[in-house]
């Protein structure tokens, strides 16, 4: 299944097109698709320390609508666990890698318009069909990470962008093995979205939906932006009543004032610096927390958008005062 493997580095976030042939892959096939997940493994300095009698805990990673773009390859994504797996929704013939970047294009260009059409429609397709199609979509994923070399199956953590919260709360809700999932601005339903303001959602054309049995002994960890349209006050009053349920271990940070797609590049609507870098400190933690036996050694020191992760030291002259250091916080 395996090809070939080389260490996580390649073409920017911005270039328009990444040649990811060079990089360990695995493949499977899921309804008539050819479907990738994109390997990464630390090198040596990078690696973690501690127990390493046996093998290594896994991070799968879930894009956002558009599929896998270098930007989800960084090492800063990387860093929080030994191994990581990036699942890739679509084939190239569903959305072609040349147009994922949406940076590439300017905001009004028919080029971003096109973008937006083919990448939604393709997120959407997906979500039409019964919820037992996604859920054994994520599922192939998850079996494919359990199966990798070096992997313990029993250590499986996974973080999802935007539509990657949906596909992690769907290991979750199936009852799939795994010990946390982390949701970015992500959805909390598994539904079609509207393609913009003003605009329905296509509809659902199974309403079937399979009773949520959860993930045993599965931590949750939700960064949710307050002002995300994408995920409305509305959508996150249903989720609070499913986090209810007694016996779930759920964190639910709430960055108020912030929309939707905080965590994203860059250059990509909703990127918001300060809610980037707090809600990958607190992944940082939350990976600890899963894998304790596992040391992090040379921890990232910047997001995946290049943003640092913790605030500028303050000088220790004495005209500095605590309103000075308070101004600094949120870099």
């Amino acid at each position: 299944m395996a090809t070939k493997r080389a260490k996580a580095t390649g073409c920017n976030f911005g270039k328009p097109y990444c040649d990811y042939s060079a990089h360990e892959r695995v493949s499977l096939e899921f309804q008539g698709h050819q479907l990738y997940g994109y390997v990464f493994r630390p090198s040596g300095d990078a690696a973690a320390s501690g127990d390493r009698s046996g093998s290594l805990p896994c991070m799968m990673i879930w894009p956002q609508y558009c599929g896998m773009m270098e930007y989800h390859i960084s090492e800063a994504t990387i860093a929080v666990a030994d191994i990581a797996l990036v699942c890739d929704y679509y084939s190239d013939a569903q959305v072609p890698h040349q147009i994922r970047n949406v940076s590439q294009y300017g905001l009004d260009s028919p080029e971003r318009a096109m973008h937006r059409k083919i990448a939604l429609e393709a997120m959407n397709t997906q979500l039409q069909r019964p919820q037992t199609v996604f859920r054994a979509l994520v599922r192939a994923f998850f079996e494919t990470a359990q199966a990798l070399t070096g992997v313990n199956p029993e250590e499986i953590a996974a973080m999802g962008f935007c539509y990657g919260g949906i596909a992690v709360l769907e290991m979750w809700r199936q009852g799939l093995d795994v010990k946390g999932i982390v949701s970015l601005h992500g959805v909390f339903e598994t539904k079609p979205i509207a393609l913009g303001p003003g605009h329905a959602p296509p509809p659902v054309l199974d309403t079937t939906v399979d009773p949520a049995v959860y993930a045993k002994n599965c931590k949750v960890l939700i960064e949710h932006g307050e002002k995300d349209h994408v995920a409305p006050p509305d959508m996150v009053e249903r989720f609070r009543w499913e986090m209810s349920d007694p016996g779930l271990d759920i964190q639910f940070v709430i960055h108020y004032g912030v929309g939707h797609g905080f965590a994203l590049a860059p250059g990509l609507d909703g990127h918001h610096p300060a809610a980037d870098a707090r809600s990958y400190r607190h992944i940082i933690d939350f990976m600890r927390e899963l894998f304790p036996r596992v040391v992090q050694n040379n921890l990232p020191q910047k997001t995946p958008s290049g943003f640092p992760l913790y605030p500028a030291p303050v000088s220790s002259s004495p005209h500095h005062t605590q309103g000075d250091v308070s101004t600094h916080e949120g870099i």
